[in-house]
């Protein structure tokens, strides 16, 4: 496998490792809410703001986010770590750079309440 092929797999796999999932939901008041899942909480926060930008801009209207939370919902992080660190040296001894890892994509949740208004209204 030359260097390029190299490169383009590392590019992709971090890509992958970054990627998350949304939702969009109408919830009362005219309001919305989004949930992002993402394997890093930036991830998640960018994407659900975003996805909130996206959402607003194809109505031609800026946004508002009322409330924002992220929750890790993951697995512990003491024992997510300790078998990283196990998971890591088995796969450096056994050659596994192919198989599963505990990492998971959705193990940040973003939750992000907005709404849709007018540049106007925003100003007010």
């Amino acid at each position: 496998m030359n260097m390029r092929n190299i490169l383009s797999l590392a590019v992709f796999a971090l890509l992958i490792g970054c990627a998350t999932t949304t939702r969009v939901f109408p919830i009362e008041g005219g309001n919305f809410k989004i949930v992002a899942s993402s394997d890093t909480q930036s991830a998640g926060y960018a994407s659900a703001l975003a996805e909130i930008k996206s959402y607003c801009s194809a109505r031609d209207l800026d946004f508002e986010v009322i409330e924002d939370r992220i929750d890790y919902v993951g697995a512990d992080k003491a024992t997510k770590a300790l078998v990283s660190s196990s998971d890591t040296l088995t796969r450096d001894i056994h050659d596994l750079s192919h198989a599963e890892t505990i990492d998971r994509k959705d193990d940040n949740r973003v939750t992000m309440t907005f709404r849709c208004k007018s540049a106007v209204a925003l100003g007010n």
